[in-house]
Order: structure tokens, then sequence, then C-alpha cells
């Protein structure tokens, strides 16, 4: 909730017992997804169907987990709420808007160019230097584009195919599936275990209530001669490199953490995101399952 509380801040919450919820509430509540994690955030929507969307106010979306991550969540998750009287004295701190670079480079180049009108109208410019002007203008359009690539693309995906199946009966319960990634030359290097994955899919049970989910690290990441499951390979990720990772996606049948997993589905989409743990850009690819689920069958 940093920068509406800091660190060591001391906050007196009141137990919550069915009191009148609105938006810009300030709770804690249950994570849905890890159990024994309790988590302070702002309530931002409450649905029809009186589902609750928390979100914290700290600008960056991956600074800590909330709703973009886990969903809404139910009355039953929250269990204290700061008194009414003390959230009229807490800032509300508005969340940040994540404009897209390409937006960023648009409001740059139609800067540069209200800047080049002021000269024209100054002074008499010569065809010459109208000419160089615009074709620095091209220049900087092309540079933020390529800019744009390098921030948002930190991991390139080469191939991801599945390696092996095991299933009870028809169904699926596990598999794993072969990533092969290079690191965008112009990225920073990065510790393999800093660098974080996580399947999402439907929930089987209720599709109304939070996605199932496998999520790791990529701790266990070797050179694109290894395969992918090796945690002493290689200790970081460097630009240029290319690698391989094993993600094994699994049925989580534990009643303490009511999920489910995301072994392959024959006609689903299941989701997979790359981040960096505690910030950074994110990326996420859509895998595709056909009807015909088997060991070399190609996703990405």
């Amino acid at each position: 909730m940093w920068p509406t509380f800091a660190d060591g801040d001391e906050v007196i919450f009141e137990v919550f017992n069915e009191q009148s919820l609105e938006v810009g509430d300030i709770v804690v509540a249950n994570h849905p997804l890890k159990h024994n994690l309790n988590i302070v955030k702002r309530i931002t929507d409450i649905d029809i169907n009186e589902r609750i969307h928390l979100e914290g106010d700290n600008p960056d979306p991956l600074s800590s987990e909330d709703g973009h991550n886990f969903g809404p969540v139910n009355k039953e998750n929250i269990y204290a709420l700061l008194p009414k009287d003390m959230i009229e004295g807490v800032q509300s701190k508005p969340m940040c808007v994540r404009k897209s670079r390409d937006d960023l480079a648009t409001v740059a180049i139609s800067a540069l160019i209200i800047f080049i009108a002021m000269i024209l109208v100054a002074s008499v410019i010569s065809a010459m230097i109208v000419g160089s002007m615009m074709r620095l203008l091209q220049e900087s359009q092309n540079d933020a584009a390529r800019t744009d690539d390098l921030l948002y693309g930190k991991v390139i995906i080469i191939d991801a195919t599945i390696t092996s199946v095991s299933k009870s009966g028809t169904e699926i319960d596990a598999a794993v599936i072969l990533i092969a990634f290079e690191m965008a030359p112009g990225s920073t290097p990065i510790n393999d275990e800093k660098m974080l994955w996580s399947v999402y899919c439907p929930n089987e049970v209720n599709s109304d209530q939070d996605r199932w989910s496998n999520y790791g690290n990529f701790e266990s990441a070797t050179t694109a001669i290894g395969a992918g499951s090796d945690v002493d390979a290689v200790d970081r990720l460097v630009p240029g490199g290319t690698y391989m990772l094993a993600l094994t996606l699994f049925h989580d049948d534990d009643p303490a953490t009511k999920q489910g997993g995301c072994p392959p589905n024959q006609g689903e989409t299941h989701t997979l995101i790359f981040a960096i743990e505690g910030g950074g850009s994110a990326s996420s690819w859509e895998l595709r399952y056909k009807q015909n689920i088997d060991a070399g069958t190609q996703l990405i």
C-alpha cells in the first residue's frame, strides 16, 4: 500500500463483521491463492455479485500482488476494515495510468513538431534545414519503436513443445512443456531466480471464481543444449543468450490451496506470463491446445 502506508507504519483496523463496504475502503484480506498470506488493499469496485476488487495504491503494478493477479474476492476473504473516520484522513493515491511506449513516442514526436513550427514562425529557415529536421523526426520515431521492443520484449520465445504427458484414463493429470527462449539484445542481465513464470487457466469447478494456475521461477533454466531442468546450470540470464526452461503443469488437489492447477486441456487456451520479481515489465503468450495433446505437440 505504499505510498499510502510506509513499511513500519502501525495502523489500527477493526474486525470485519458484515459492516457496509464501499469503494475506497482499505481492508485486510486473505490472499485467495496463498492462504497463509494476508494483504492490505483498497476496494476499487464491488460488482453485482458482491465480488470485491482489490488493488494496491503503489503505482508499480508488479510491486505486489492484487486483483490484477488473482481477480475479485469474496467477502469471506476480508476479515478487517480500516474505520470509516480514519479513511478520510488517509490520502488516496491515484493509481498510475500505464501508458504504452507507443503513446509516449507519439507525444514526443508531437512536441518536436510544435518546436519546429515555433522556429519557423520566429525565423525563416531554409528548405535544407527543414528537410534535416524532418529526417531527425523520422529517426526519432524509429528509435522510439526500437526502444519499445527492448523494454517490453525482454524474453523472446523461440519454441514451446510438450515433452511428456501423464494421464488418468482420458484426463491429463500433468505435462511438461519445454520452452526455448532468448533474452533480447539490449536487455539487462537478470538472476535466474528473479525471473518468474505462471500459467493461468479456467476454473473447471466454477468459472465465476478465481482462475487456476501453476507458477515458478527460471532457476532450473539451462543453456540451449540442456533440458531446461538443472538448477545449477546457469545463474544469470544475459542479453542475446538462448536458454531452455521446462514448465511442469499439474493438477493441484491440495484442499489447502483450493485450486486445480493448469495441465493441458483439449480445446482450451491458457495464458503464459513471464515477469520480473519485484517490478519491471511482464510479457504474455497464449498456449492453444488442440483436440489431440501428445508429446511432441508444438504450442508456440
